[in-house]
């Protein structure tokens, strides 16, 4: 008897703590096939990093998405919204290292090509910011924001045939 109750109050001790504040613990998410799957912590702080993101609180982004780094630091969405949270508090220089990492571990995201061209025409870096739209356009010809970000770099560097 003593042991099931010893079980019983380990195993609500575990559920306790996976949702109440030990945020390494697996947790159960659902996801798009409807089926239950737990969670690690390397995709599980990448999913609350990217909700703090949308939500606009850009240090505990980057906090969450710098501890998924470390543990799986081959995921190139990491780096990009951890780019993506950088730029939005003004730290250039750690965004274009992030943006650089992403690109070095899947060097066909449009996205992040198109964000440091964006990057790079904020720092009025008009060349660099027009290879990288270029870059962009070569993966995904339609992508409207490389478009007029490299229009607007042009325009910028006085290039007004070009644009």
């Amino acid at each position: 008897m003593s042991v099931q109750l010893g079980i019983l109050i380990v195993a609500l001790l575990a559920i306790f703590m996976m949702y109440f504040g030990f945020p390494s613990l697996p947790r159960a998410r659902n996801n798009k096939a409807g089926k239950l799957r737990l969670l690690g912590g390397a995709e599980m702080l990448f999913k609350d990093g990217c909700a703090a993101y949308w939500k606009k609180r850009y240090r505990d982004a980057i906090r969450m998405l710098n501890q998924a780094a470390r543990i799986r630091p081959e995921a190139p969405m990491t780096h990009y919204y951890l780019g993506l949270s950088y730029s939005a508090l003004g730290a250039f220089t750690e965004a274009e290292k992030a943006y650089q990492e992403a690109l070095r571990r899947n060097p066909k995201s449009d996205m992040a090509w198109s964000e440091l061209g964006d990057l790079y025409r904020k720092l009025n870096r008009w060349e660099d910011a027009i290879k990288a739209y270029q870059q962009a356009l070569q993966i995904k010809p339609d992508l409207q924001t490389a478009h007029y970000g490299m229009e607007s770099a042009y325009i910028c560097i006085g290039a007004k045939e070009a644009a």
